[in-house]
């Protein structure tokens, strides 16, 4: 490595050299502090608190131990620590209708996806309303599946798609969606699909579901 002729340099190397002394310490340190509640834990794995520890170290936010760990210090198979743990009540918000719901998470993994907006999953994130809802909406779209546009109305149906009419008329009916997906909340790719064509340029709220493509997708296939 070159001499370093400046005295800036050296005094920031030198600077660098301690920070980095500093962090090898404090790794040491933490090695040391997690073999010592490694202990502690295996300790109170053999007492009659084991179900309670277990269950507070494999929820706690701060993931001391892995679940491997876990499986290691409790003497469990790894597929089983969930289980054992038990699962947990989290308060969140509904993706459709913005209510607070509680809901019971059974892993690790699904309290990630719950505590992060954008992996979350409709399974832990709709509420037991809004579930019934979707699937009548289901019901409803695989029933109308039969309904067709002959030719001639669909050329009209597409010009219309095309109008500053529908495009208020979908706007509208994103913005009572809150602009989410009304089968999966999803809030991009957004469509205003037709429930049916008998109220085609005067629609009526009920006439129209927001989807996104996925399950716009989806109602077309059934279709």
């Amino acid at each position: 490595m070159p001499e370093l002729s400046y005295p800036r340099e050296v005094t920031a190397l030198r600077s660098l050299q301690r920070t980095q002394d500093e962090i090898a310490s404090l790794k040491r340190k933490l090695r040391r502090a997690r073999a010592r509640a490694r202990e502690e834990a295996r300790r109170l794995s053999r007492t009659k608190h084991r179900k309670q520890t277990l269950r507070h170290l494999y929820w706690d936010r701060n993931e001391l131990f892995t679940v491997g760990e876990l499986a290691d210090v409790f003497r469990v198979a790894v597929a089983e620590v969930a289980r054992e743990a038990g699962p947990v009540v989290v308060s969140t918000t509904c993706l459709l209708c913005l209510e607070e719901v509680d809901v019971q998470v059974n892993n690790r993994s699904a309290l990630k996806t719950l505590e992060t907006e954008a992996g979350s999953s409709p399974e832990y994130r709709i509420c037991p309303n809004c579930t019934a809802f979707r699937e009548l909406d289901l019901a409803v779209l695989r029933r109308k599946k039969g309904e067709r546009l002959d030719g001639i109305h669909l050329a009209a149906y597409k010009s219309y798609l095309a109008s500053p009419q529908w495009r208020e008329t979908r706007a509208k009916a994103l913005r009572r969606a809150k602009h989410r997906c009304q089968l999966c909340g999803a809030k991009r790719d957004l469509a205003a699909h037709h429930r049916h064509y008998e109220n085609i340029g005067r629609e009526k709220p009920g006439d129209l579901i927001v989807l996104c493509r996925p399950c716009h997708s989806r109602f077309h296939d059934v279709a």
